[in-house]
């Protein structure tokens, strides 16, 4: 199997769920944002 070139919309995606993990740490007030 071949993997593809990763591309400028997967880079966006993977930033995308990064935020959405420290803003569902924030909310749950516990933990730390950059552990997300």
């Amino acid at each position: 199997m071949k993997l593809s070139k990763w591309s400028d919309l997967d880079d966006q995606a993977v930033a995308v769920t990064r935020a959405l993990a420290m803003d569902a740490v924030q909310k749950a007030g516990n933990g730390h944002p950059g552990t997300a």
